[in-house]
């Protein structure tokens, strides 16, 4: 019997599509390997963390309906984009619905051993306070500061790795 290591769904960071960040910078798109999802409670009940494997590190990317429906039918380990593309038109009565795009390479994948998604302590995942969509036109492309993860790989490492393989799916 031979031990094989479980993938973590740990995040370097944690973002919203389409909202400004703290520093009012919008991340309007990801791309990235999907390497699945965790669900966290909060102050606001259940929320979908989907973490991607990017060169910049583990980026957990906060889910709504729309892009949780989309996300369910990826396969983990699949090179994925999500795109954020506004909001659907208001129904009185109702908010508004985000709109994602999610399109993936079926190509372009690496393994991914199934993750625990319940990990213990993961239930108080820190938030960020965005502010209001409508405030803030600046974008950006995704560059926030990474920390070092718990994985037991340095973010450097983990760029470095991700940056070869898609090096080498390019050349094919």
């Amino acid at each position: 019997m031979a031990f094989k290591t479980v993938s973590s769904l740990d995040a370097d960071t944690a973002i919203s599509l389409g909202k400004p960040d703290a520093k009012g910078k919008t991340t309007k798109s990801i791309e990235g390997y999907y390497l699945g999802f965790r669900t966290t409670t909060n102050s606001y009940g259940d929320s979908n963390l989907h973490v991607f494997q990017t060169p910049q590190g583990n980026v957990g990317v906060w889910g709504s309906t729309n892009m949780d429906q989309k996300l369910k039918n990826v396969k983990p380990g699949t090179m994925t984009r999500v795109t954020a593309n506004g909001l659907a038109p208001k129904k009185p009565g109702k908010n508004p619905m985000k709109l994602f795009e999610v399109a993936v390479d079926e190509d372009n994948t690496i393994e991914v051993s199934n993750a625990d998604t319940s990990l213990p302590g993961d239930e108080h995942e820190e938030e960020q306070d965005y502010g209001a969509d409508d405030e803030h036109e600046e974008e950006s492309e995704f560059e926030p500061d990474f920390v070092a993860s718990r994985t037991g790989k340095s973010a450097a490492e983990r760029k470095a790795e991700v940056e070869a393989m898609l090096k080498s799916r390019k050349a094919k």
